[in-house]
């Protein structure tokens, strides 16, 4: 958000023009006034024209009001001495009908035009601590955004429509609680950064769903699969700190600097890459100076100085990733500051003016000057749909130069600074009232700066992997390539060695390079026989047996087996209970996408595990618990009439997202029973066992020749599934289990077949130029299925969308699965291990050999 330290934070002006007045400037005479004995002369009643505000200076008093078309609020009234010493460094009395006003540590100044006399509403105005009632701060509210919010066409909101739905609701006797509500409620769909509403307890503001917030919203929630009850901003935090240390990565170690250094919330952080590119983060246009109380000049000087310093670093550059995806705004001056040292010539940066139905204020001009030394190497300038406010100013800015280019995602779209309001009951309120145009006179609210190279600016994956793309095609733009090339015989070197360390048993890694298979190959063992891991070892794939359920039903429904939106329940042959579904029943879209509010609970879930010969329980054997029954009834269909209906043994609130207040559709928490249930669903409404669906529709086409569900014991060449002993510190091999819920996560499958299905499922279903699968059925399975919050950017059929990624991965005990997909480059790898995801050693080898495989798909 803009700086609203000033009343109306202005930015910083090269040439201020001020329409109507600029052409007699020359027959006026100013008056500058620096101490409270002259304050006299500049009496009068000032008006700020647009913005609501009124300078009344008179019998040694100045009063300062707020208004609208329907009332007055008396903000501050203060001796002239008091405001000279505390509030004003200058006022410039301009002829008789301007005052322009430089508040003391601004860098800007404002001007007020000169009436003959106060509003109307301010004869008789609210003052500080009077009673007040609801039905006056609404109609207070109401007429405030009516007068001076500029953008409600832009943004479709009919505002009077507004008064008219919720002026019935408003009542003398309904708590804050409520009409902070109702308040909240009336701008939301504004969508606007710069509209806010601040009570003593509890805040509000909302701007355009961006991906990275609907990620970390999705992701805060998936915990309640644990029982957590995760705030956003924890996650968010997280996140950030991720992305800073995926940024690090890129950076060498004896280069990399940033500001605060002793704070983990970082203004900027830079450095070199190892082929000489410079990367630059801001983070935000605000907080430059040491102490982060300092005014806003001394942040402007503050800024300004580290700026010369980091550019100084960088001069030897051969370009420079200057990233503001994260860039949530701050102050005009200080983008401007540090835009200008970019400036390959002068240029106009932008006007702005506030345009509301109140009136026009004055337009006000900003230019950027060149400076003595400027950085004019290449420039890729990442955004995103979160980069807002000053952020976006900077961006706009930046982009009139041509040695800029403009990478990632569109910005938010909230340019205006912030118009601050106190209601009649102390609550403040913020709001956008002034229109930004470019050099071209271009408007960019609501829609933001189109990017150049539109390319994902955020992926939940990313960090994961750690890469961004957007740094990946700035380096590959300067002809610098992302990463070094690994040669397969260092690739198989490197990953032979981290499995000796850590004692994985066995891993099966494949490489696909622009959807051909590049390398296939498999590492330690696969069985107690010491029997060698090869690219055709079978092996279970855990919950990516979820993208084999997806493909299936994508195809179920391109034949209109099944309707994605068709209600579960009649189609099964016993009654649900699911309690969130009882106003919006469940269908197979809200079990593909994790959202049908149905949790595996304990301890159902884990008593679905048990032995394949015996049928005991292995659950109460792992852990230590007496929870399960020693022999295990397999029948899915018992189970989960037991999980879901009201007269079953294993019914309970807790199987349900209704126990957290939301309903089906409302949240998404990852379920291997909603996967169960949607698998023998399809099976009830096609009268065909799920096995056959997958083999008709996915094994058979695509020549899977070695994959298979493992609803039984499995054959002998199928890999041991081992787990690490902490009493012994040795591995051990697990007796062959299996699970109810089988669809959820028992597949066995080898890194060739699915190699051979990731390949179509990137190509529309094609692979060896041949249509295998449906392309109807793989490009709904790859599309986002939900409007859902959830932890990647989007999820498809089971599959997590992010960007141009798709990807899913898998555990259970003894084994480890991963597939990523670039739908962009056709790249991609498949990783299957028979080792302990809770092992630590193991899972870190697991992450590091992916990291290399990673680096093998992008060698030459």
């Amino acid at each position: 958000m803009k700086s609203s330290i000033t009343p109306v934070a202005l930015a910083i002006v090269a040439g201020l023009l001020l329409s109507g007045c600029n052409d007699n400037n020359n027959t006026k005479t100013d008056l500058i006034i620096k101490d409270h004995e002259n304050v006299y002369k500049a009496q009068g009643i000032w008006h700020k024209q647009a913005y609501g505000e009124i300078l009344s200076i008179s019998s040694g008093q100045v009063k300062s009001y707020e208004f609208n078309s329907q009332a007055c609020t008396l903000t501050n009234d203060n001796s002239y001495q008091k405001m000279m010493q505390e509030h004003i460094d200058t006022l410039n009395v301009i002829g008789t009908d301007f005052l322009r006003i430089q508040e003391k540590g601004s860098p800007t100044s404002y001007t007020l035009k000169h009436i003959e006399q106060l509003p109307a509403s301010c004869q008789t105005p609210i003052t500080k601590n009077q009673a007040t009632s609801p039905s006056q701060v609404f109609q207070y509210f109401w007429h405030t955004f009516n007068d001076y919010y500029a953008f409600f066409d832009l943004r479709d909101v009919d505002w009077q429509a507004q008064y008219d739905s919720y002026a019935p609701l408003i009542n003398d006797n309904m708590n804050d609680d409520a009409l902070f509500k109702i308040l909240s409620e009336m701008v939301a769909p504004l969508q606007d950064a710069h509209v806010s509403i601040e009570s003593d307890t509890q805040s509000f503001n909302s701007m355009k769903p961006a991906p990275v917030l609907r990620s970390a919203l999705g992701k805060a929630r998936s915990y309640l699969r644990f029982g957590l009850d995760v705030d956003i901003s924890d996650v968010i935090t997280d996140t950030l700190d991720d992305y800073q240390h995926t940024t690090a990565s890129y950076i060498t170690t004896d280069s990399l600097k940033s500001f605060p250094h002793d704070d983990d919330s970082k203004t900027l952080l830079w450095g070199v890459t190892p082929n000489n590119v410079g990367i630059l983060v801001i983070n935000n246009m605000a907080q430059y100076h040491q102490n982060p109380n300092a005014t806003e000049k001394q942040q402007q000087q503050a800024a300004k100085q580290l700026i010369d310093k980091v550019l100084k670093e960088f001069e030897n550059t051969d370009g420079l990733i200057l990233d503001i995806r994260n860039n949530l705004g701050g102050d005009d001056a200080i983008a401007l500051t540090l835009a200008t040292h970019f400036a390959s010539e002068n240029k106009l940066a932008f006007k702005k003016q506030a345009v509301n139905k109140s009136g026009l204020g004055h337009t006000t001009v900003t230019m950027i000057k060149k400076p003595t030394y400027s950085y004019t190497k290449p420039v890729y300038m990442l955004t995103s749909q979160i980069t807002v406010s000053a952020g976006e100013v900077f961006a706009m800015a930046m982009k009139q130069f041509p040695h800029v280019t403009q990478v990632g995602e569109e910005t938010s779209g909230a340019f205006s600074d912030i118009l601050n309001f106190t209601l009649p009951n102390g609550w403040e309120i913020g709001l956008s009232n002034e229109v930004y145009h470019n050099a071209q006179g271009e408007n960019f609210e609501k829609r933001g700066l189109q990017p150049d190279v539109n390319i994902s600016a955020f992926s939940n994956l990313e960090t994961d992997l750690p890469r961004f793309a957007t740094y990946d095609y700035a380096l590959e733009a300067m002809g610098k390539p992302a990463t070094s090339d690994l040669s397969v015989a260092d690739f198989e070197q490197q990953a032979q060695q981290l499995i000796k360390q850590s004692g994985l048993p066995g891993l099966a890694v494949a490489v696909i390079k622009n959807g051909q298979i590049k390398y296939a190959n498999g590492f330690g063992i696969a069985d107690e026989q010491n029997t060698p891991v090869t690219a055709d070892t079978p092996f279970y794939i855990a919950s990516v047996s979820k993208t084999l359920v997806g493909a299936t039903l994508a195809h179920a429904v391109a034949q209109k087996t099944v309707s994605l939106d068709e209600p579960v329940a009649p189609i099964l042959p016993f009654t649900t209970n699911v309690i969130p579904a009882q106003k919006t029943p469940i269908t197979l879209r809200h079990l593909v996408t994790h959202t049908s509010g149905i949790i595996d609970s304990d301890p159902a879930y884990l008593c679905s595990y048990y032995l394949h010969d015996t049928k005991q329980n292995i659950s109460d054997a792992l852990l230590g618990t007496s929870k399960c029954d020693e022999q295990i009834n397999t029948d899915l269909q018992q189970y989960l009439n037991n999980y879901l209906n009201r007269t079953g043994r294993f019914y309970q609130d807790a199987n349900f997202s209704s126990q957290y207040g939301f309903e089906t559709a409302q949240v998404y928490i990852y379920s291997n029973i909603a996967t169960a249930l949607a698998a023998y669903t399809l099976e009830q409404k096609s009268n065909t066992p799920f096995i056959e669906l997958v083999q008709d529709y996915v094994f058979t086409p695509l020549n899977m020749t070695n994959s298979s569900w493992a609803t039984g014991k499995p054959s002998a060449n199928v890999a041991t599934r081992f787990v690490h002993n902490p009493q012994t510190d040795e591995r051990s091999a697990m007796p062959s289990y299996g699970s109810i819920t089988y669809a959820d996560g028992s597949a066995i499958s080898t890194v060739n077949d699915l190699a051979r299905f990731l390949i179509a499922s990137m190509n529309k279903g094609k692979i060896d130029q041949q249509q295998v699968l449906s392309q109807a059925a793989v490009e709904a399975m790859l599309s986002p299925q939900t409007d859902t919050p959830v932890p990647s950017r989007d999820i498809g059929y089971f599959w997590d969308l992010d960007g141009s990624y798709i990807h899913h991965n898998g555990s259970d005990p003894g084994v480890m699965s991963q597939v990523i997909g670039d739908l962009k480059t056709k790249n991609a790898i498949i990783m299957l291990s028979n080792g302990d995801e809770n092992y630590e050693p193991h899972d870190h080898t697991f992450y590091m050999i992916k990291n290399l495989a990673l680096k093998l798909v992008n060698s030459n």
